[in-house]
Formats: structure tokens, sequence, C-alpha cells
């Protein structure tokens, strides 16, 4: 019969061991981030992108190390659900950050879900772009993850609803669209096909 030819590459890993149990087993696996640029050439594409966790991460509360990358000190502000956790993650890497948080009222702190913040849009943006870039003609875009923040304004209020969005300006379409509204789901998903 018909010999099939496949190769896999795995990137992002939430710790070294699983990293070796790849390895083990003879895959490649990157330690990487999706707000980079996949490590392969510009042009190359494949027949489906996967990405399971990690979308939800991409909010400014919860990439405090990299937002200086992004969204410039002037253009920030803190999107907050969950104050222990952000409390948390910004003692340990930006104190001048939690300082000014501590200084946010109780109204400002509610504000800053009452629309999407500019952040999150351009991260999501960024890690929707370095996924998608690399999906060829007809293939499989399958992102999906927990919920994340969901913002109460009136643009894209949670990943999912951003990626639909996204699927339209990018030339993407559903192979199956999960029901519902897209901020509703505990674990949403999208799973989309490239037009030619």
């Amino acid at each position: 019969g018909a010999v099939l030819n496949s190769s896999f590459v795995a990137f992002g890993f939430y710790d070294c061991s699983m990293a070796r149990v790849a390895s083990e087993r003879g895959s490649l696996i990157f330690d990487w981030s999706w707000l980079d640029p996949l490590p392969f050439c510009q042009k190359c594409t494949f027949d489906v992108v996967f990405q399971a966790e990690g979308i939800h991460h991409t909010v400014p509360r919860k990439t405090a190390d990299r937002l200086d990358e992004f969204c410039p000190k002037a253009q920030r502000r803190l999107t907050v659900r969950n104050r222990f956790e952000l409390k948390q993650q910004l003692a340990r890497r930006h104190k001048n950050m939690f300082n000014e948080h501590q200084k946010q009222t109780a109204a400002e702190r509610k504000a800053a879900l009452q629309a999407p913040d500019a952040c999150a849009l351009k991260l999501w943006r960024v890690a929707f772009d370095n996924l998608g870039r690399h999906v060829k003609c007809g293939g499989v875009l399958f992102i999906t993850d927990l919920l994340g923040d969901v913002f109460t304004g009136s643009g894209p209020r949670c990943w999912p609803e951003f990626g639909r969005r996204w699927m339209v300006e990018n030339g993407f379409e559903h192979v199956r669209r999960q029901t519902g509204d897209p901020c509703g789901n505990h674990y949403p998903f999208l799973f989309l096909r490239r037009k030619c």
C-alpha cells in the first residue's frame, strides 16, 4: 500500500518531565511560547497545527514577564479577576506594577474588565498569527484551552470570540463550530480550516 510520511513537532511544556517523556519516545519537543514565531521558515506550512492549553494565559495579568514587549506601560491597564493570583505573580516578577495595583480603587479594578484591554487584544493577535501562519491551504488549525478571562465590553470578550473574528480576517472557516456563547464554555475550542 501507499506509504504515509508524517512529521510531528511538539512545542511547549509545563515542566521538564513532559520534555523527558517526549524525548524518551523519540519525538522532538521545543520549549516555546505562543508569543514567539514558531521556529520554522516563514513559508513552511503544515497540514495540522494543534494548540492545547496556554491560550488562556495570553492576557496581561498572566504574561507579566513579557508585557513590555507588546504593551508599553503607558497603554497598559491591569485586568483583574483573581486578585490573589495577580498578587502572587506580580510580587514575584514586577514589584513596581504591584505597587501601582495597590493604588487602584475597587471601581478601577472592576472597570478593568468592562472592555477588552488593548494589551489582551494584542497578545491574542500575536498568538493566533504565530500559529495560523504555518497552516497550509486546506490545512487545519485546532485550538483548545480553558476559557480564562472574560471581559464585559462590546469588543471580543474572550480568546474564542476573538478567534472567531481572527478566523474571518485571515481566511479560515469553521470545520466544526462549538455551539452557544463562545465565552460561555468552560473548555472552548476552535476547529478551523484555511480556505484555498
